[in-house]
């Protein structure tokens, strides 16, 4: 179950010091039995997820602590898991680098569906979790909805709903614009009245005119029912 559904970050990072931050992020396919070339491919995307991408062939010891923390990251999410479990992983972080963190697994959970469960002894990053179950002890002391959070929630719910509103306005007024062309390119006869504006009358050669009794017999009329179209005026010689 832990290969195929779960996801795990460290505090310590554990990453393998002597191989590329790549192949660290291809550590956990190798256990699932994935192909090298699907491998790598799979690593890459994490590692551009976390914004890595540039530091695939670096070693360990040539990244800062929060790419570290990045490439475990990426490391835990290279199998799509639907659990994430972090252990303290801003723990070995300044705070700026934290934030930054912090933000990258929202964005996983917000963006990914990845439901992340973290532990951590600092309040200011539990701020950043949807719901915050304090222990002590051993038992559970208090659990409750992070009203940042929810704020943050009910602010993307409101903002969307403006965008929806905002595009089925737009939208409404697109047609109605091209409504408007088309009823503006009708004859203003026909605007006016309703009724099937006049044919002109055909072209005709030299020593020919337009055959105007016969096109009155057919006029509006269906061909079904013995009249002519608008359009089968005949030119006759006289």
């Amino acid at each position: 179950m832990r290969r195929h559904f779960l996801g795990f970050v460290f505090q310590g990072y554990n990453l393998l010091a002597r191989v590329s931050a790549l192949e660290n992020v291809e550590l956990p396919l190798v256990y699932r039995g994935v192909r090298s070339g699907e491998r790598r491919k799979l690593a890459l995307q994490a590692l551009t997820r976390v914004g890595l991408s540039d530091r695939a062939h670096h070693d360990p010891s040539e990244l800062s602590g929060g790419q570290q923390q990045r490439v475990a990251i990426a490391r835990a999410i290279v199998g799509t898991p639907s659990v994430l479990v972090a252990d303290e992983p801003t723990g070995n972080l300044d705070s700026a680098t934290s934030v930054e963190v912090m933000d990258l697994l929202t964005a996983l959970n917000r963006d990914d569906g990845i439901t992340i469960i973290m532990v951590t002894h600092e309040p200011d990053m539990a701020e950043f979790a949807h719901r915050v179950v304090r222990f002590r002890d051993g038992h559970i002391e208090t659990e409750s909805a992070n009203q940042g959070a929810l704020i943050m929630v009910i602010e993307m719910v409101r903002l969307a709903t403006q965008m929806i509103f905002r595009n089925a306005l737009r939208s409404f007024l697109t047609v109605l614009g091209v409504v408007i062309g088309v009823a503006s390119g009708y004859p203003d006869g026909y605007a006016r009245s309703g009724k099937r504006p006049r044919v002109s009358p055909p072209m005709c050669k030299a020593g020919q005119q337009p055959d105007n009794g016969h096109a009155r017999r057919g006029y509006g009329r269906r061909p079904d029912r013995g009249g002519r179209p608008l359009f089968a005026r005949r030119c006759s010689s006289h």
